[in-house]
């Protein structure tokens, strides 16, 4: 896998999807192609223009649109366990919308098959089976940047958040029950049909600057290694 930075490097066992706006290979200032450093042959496309600005290099997305995303069709998401990691930045202590979103054809949940979701600033996590939980995680504030990590355990239901670094949740939702593949993976919007149904005010807005997903759950040390390879872009 070509293009990593960071000190201590990041952890490569399981990654799948990684796309940074700081990198260059993965996206080098203009166009329409999100590379996934992971995984050439499943990028994801840039919809709608959301802003690209540099100090740090990150995209801008828009408050009250359908429009801006990222998206890969026909993707396969890990069925089972899983880590999704992204380095987001908010606009609004109380943000009502999506992060990350994953939806199938197969499913009559699909459009909730995985969502990391904000309600009211209370961070809720969504799927595989319809379920969601609170993670009790609240937006502190809008000035900083922050790293949220969901590590699921499919055999259990284990579900933990850990926030720059640091768990502040776990608990259980939908046990022994796996992810339908393939499907739509999306940042930026919430999927209520597969690839759209979107709702204005469900929309991210904020800062979003990088996101990685595992095929595995992620230890303790290991999301801290990733944190650590790259909180000083972001003051930390």
């Amino acid at each position: 896998m070509a293009g990593f930075t960071g000190a201590p490097p990041i952890v490569t066992d399981g990654l799948v999807f990684v796309i940074d706006a700081a990198n260059y290979e993965s996206y080098p200032d203009s166009g329409t192609v999100f590379n996934n450093l992971a995984d050439s042959s499943n990028n994801f496309t840039i919809n709608g223009g959301p802003t690209f600005n540099t100090s740090p290099d990150r995209f801008t997305f828009s408050s009250n649109q359908i429009t801006k995303y990222f998206e890969k069709s026909s993707y396969s998401f890990p069925a089972n366990d899983y880590s999704v990691s992204i380095w987001v930045k908010f606009t609004t202590t109380s943000f009502t919308g999506a992060t990350v979103s994953y939806a199938v054809n197969s499913s009559s949940t699909g459009n909730n098959e995985s969502l990391m979701y904000f309600s009211s600033g209370d961070l809720r996590f969504y799927g595989p089976n319809g379920g969601n939980v609170s993670t009790s995680w609240t937006i502190p504030n809008t000035t900083s940047w922050f790293n949220l990590v969901r590590v699921r355990t499919k055999t259990n239901g284990n579900e933990k958040l850990y926030v720059n670094g640091v768990q502040e949740y776990s608990g259980t939702l939908d046990a022994n029950i796996s992810n339908g593949t393939p499907g739509t993976l999306i940042f930026g919007q919430e999927q209520d049909s597969v690839g759209g149904g979107f709702d204005s005010s469900q929309c991210f807005y904020g800062d979003f600057a990088a996101m990685k997903l595992y095929n595995r759950t992620l230890t303790p040390s290991e999301v801290t290694q990733n944190y650590n390879s790259i909180k000083s872009r972001f003051n930390l």
